[in-house]
């Protein structure tokens, strides 16, 4: 790895190895690096933002000339996974304050 790994914060729900992807993947992104890092959970902004960045790469780096997912295709779709559970999560929660 690049040297960027770090300490999973307790809202990632994925693997110490799958938050070390995505940090490897945001690197030369600091405003979803400091997301990612952030000791809390991303709010619904920072939320839309990752996954939209994640979205664009499974589409530019995630598929094989025969469109079949590669490996890093699979670790990016981990990736939106771990970050549409959060975002539902939080739906969730603004329902229930409401």
């Amino acid at each position: 790895m690049s040297g960027q790994e770090g300490i999973r914060p307790g809202w990632f729900t994925g693997t110490e190895r799958l938050y070390d992807f995505l940090l490897e993947l945001t690197a030369e992104q600091q405003e979803l690096t400091a997301i990612s890092r952030s000791a809390s959970a991303p709010p619904a902004d920072g939320l839309e933002r990752i996954l939209d960045f994640l979205s664009d790469e499974l589409t530019a780096k995630g598929f094989g000339p025969d469109w079949e997912i590669s490996p890093l295709g699979q670790n990016i779709e981990t990736l939106i996974d771990v970050f549409n559970e959060l975002e539902e999560e939080l739906e969730d929660d603004e329902e229930e304050e409401n």
